[in-house]
């Protein structure tokens, strides 16, 4: 009882000097101060004076970019008629939407399209840089076509992690590397985008090149991508790892590694995918590795072609590695994997003999 006592007049005594009682939540110090999301909304057929407000929208991105805060959120209208004739830079993390109907500003990417022309004046989209910010950033649903750059001529993302979602990245260019998306120092992570008809012209990364970056991909869908002179048709990877699953990388060209290309101490991993009908002029016509190592898990490696018959996987030198779990290689018109330090468990190879298979 007396305990009791104590216990009670000890809480009275912390309540009237203002201590928070036990159990009770301690504000920090150190946090930042939460804001509501705002919207900003874009149409390009809006005539007038546009405020960013859905009655009255922004006819061009450039403008509700400039406008934009941290962690805004910017929605664009789409339409038959209509392209975003601009080139973006997104030096703080937000939001990029497409899709939207501007009639309701409801949104449904697969039926409203939104297409931004970069005209092949720059990337068409630059994010970055813009450090470790905690704030969500993000492009979904929108069409990112025509750019021309030195260095990613759809996206070129730079230490930032934003999430790229749903969109087409298709018809980019690069004079050296990355002619859809180029990737430095970055963290980002790619959901349901479709990569076609991009091309790099020099270095590689006709597709996407990453170069120590932390990236993750999944369900994306690599097609049709070219490296004129380099490696890496679809995507190639410098440094740094990638993880990519329940991907796609189809009929991509290169000088090497069509499908995929590693070097430079890169770490790929590779899950439920699929790597097929891609053509080199030399080496590792559905991946190639040099200087790094690739892990495979679940996936098919099927009809890659070289022009000098090189196998579909290729380990180029001593330091590299190449394994592969469950998987499927098969239909390649020579060996089906060449080079030193592969090996595979619980997989069908259609030529060669490696241990584990």
């Amino acid at each position: 009882m007396g305990a009791r006592r104590i216990g009670l007049g000890l809480l009275l005594i912390l309540w009237v000097l203002g201590a928070p009682a036990f159990g009770a939540s301690v504000p920090d110090a150190g946090a930042r101060e939460m804001r509501a999301t705002r919207f900003i909304y874009v149409w390009g057929a809006f005539q007038g004076q546009g405020d960013g407000s859905p009655e009255r929208p922004f006819a061009t991105i450039s403008q509700a970019v400039q406008v934009a805060q941290e962690g805004d959120v910017i929605r664009v209208a789409g339409d038959p008629a209509l392209v975003y004739r601009e080139t973006l830079h997104l030096d703080k993390p937000v939001t990029l939407q497409g899709g939207y109907e501007a009639s309701t500003w409801e949104r449904d990417p697969s039926c409203t399209h939104t297409v931004i022309d970069g005209a092949g004046e720059g990337p068409v989209i630059t994010l970055g840089p813009w450090g470790s910010s905690a704030t969500e950033a993000a492009l979904e649903g929108l069409t990112i076509t025509n750019g021309g750059a030195i260095r990613g001529g759809g996206l070129l993302i730079v230490d930032a992690a934003p999430t790229v979602r749903g969109n087409r990245i298709v018809g980019n260019y690069a004079l050296e590397a990355g002619g859809g998306i180029f990737v430095q120092d970055a963290a980002p992570l790619f959901m349901g985008n479709h990569m076609e008809g991009n091309r790099a012209y020099d270095l590689g990364g006709g597709g996407a090149w990453f170069e120590n970056a932390e990236a993750r991909l999944y369900d994306n869908h690599v097609v049709g991508n070219h490296a004129s002179s380099g490696d890496g048709g679809g995507l190639a990877v410098v440094g740094g790892s990638i993880r990519i699953e329940r991907s796609q990388i189809l009929a991509n060209a290169s000088q090497r590694g069509a499908g995929l290309w590693a070097m430079g101490d890169a770490r790929v991993e590779l899950l439920s995918s699929v790597i097929a009908l891609n053509t080199t002029a030399q080496e590792g016509s559905g991946l190639a590795v040099q200087e790094a190592q690739a892990h495979l898990i679940n996936v098919s490696v099927l009809g890659n072609t070289s022009a000098q018959g090189g196998a579909g996987l290729a380990s180029l030198d001593a330091s590299s590695l190449i394994s592969a779990t469950n998987s499927l290689l098969w239909g390649h018109g020579g060996l089906d994997v060449a080079g030193p330090n592969v090996s595979f468990r619980y997989s069908n190879l259609e030529q060669g003999l490696f241990p584990g298979q």
